[in-house]
């Protein structure tokens, strides 16, 4: 296992993207990002990464976190406006926006898109709800016209834990049992079967919702 136990931040240029190539390892990273960088690319290692990216929001402009993984059970803490997540076969643990403070204004994840393979995957992905935390984030995000947060899950078959919480909710997964919880002014939920637990919550009058 390759572990840096401190903040990885100065070791990158803040106005350009970080890259971290792990994807020849096969025992697994422990790494930490937090602040003063705007964007980073994380591809995982080949074992069980633990992973905390925390990028927040940012004088620099959007923030974006992007992760491409594969098969392995990683566990990954990641905040920033945007937040990009494939990863392959294994039980996952992906937990997606952060709640600096004590209010929800405080939230900075404005879209996010996770997708796993099979697996036990625990999935929570908390968003700025009633708009979007970033200035104009979907000019770069191209996700949503009427900058909205937005949240896409998708997860394969095995039993999946979800927890999805934004304007905008959509959750796709395969067979399996699976426990969805979804807050939304917009939800729609697509299981292919199982005996699943689904719970929805409208945040907004215009609340619609689909499963």
């Amino acid at each position: 296992i390759f572990s840096v136990q401190g903040d990885l931040s100065d070791s990158f240029n803040s106005n350009r993207p970080a890259l971290i190539d792990a994807s020849d390892n096969t025992a697994g990273v422990d790494l930490n990002v937090f602040d003063d960088v705007r964007e980073v690319r994380f591809l995982s290692s080949q074992g069980e990464d633990d992973v905390n990216f925390f990028l927040g929001s940012s004088s620099l402009g959007i923030t974006k976190i992007t992760v491409t993984g594969q098969d392995g059970d990683g566990h990954y803490d990641l905040d920033a406006n945007v937040v990009n997540v494939v990863l392959g076969n294994g039980d996952n643990v992906v937990h997606a926006g952060e709640l600096f403070g004590d209010s929800p204004d405080d939230r900075t994840m404005d879209f996010a898109t996770i997708t796993v393979g099979n697996g036990k995957n625990v999935i929570d992905a908390i968003a700025f709800v009633g708009g979007t935390s970033a200035p104009n984030p979907s000019a770069e995000a191209n996700v949503n016209e009427d900058t909205q947060s937005k949240i896409v899950i998708t997860a394969g078959s095995g039993g999946n834990e979800i927890n999805a919480w934004g304007d905008f909710v959509t959750v796709n997964t395969g067979t399996g049992n699976d426990e969805i919880s979804a807050t939304g002014r917009d939800i729609r939920i697509n299981s292919n079967g199982g005996d699943d637990v689904v719970t929805i919550f409208g945040n907004n009058d215009d609340f619609q919702g689909s499963s």
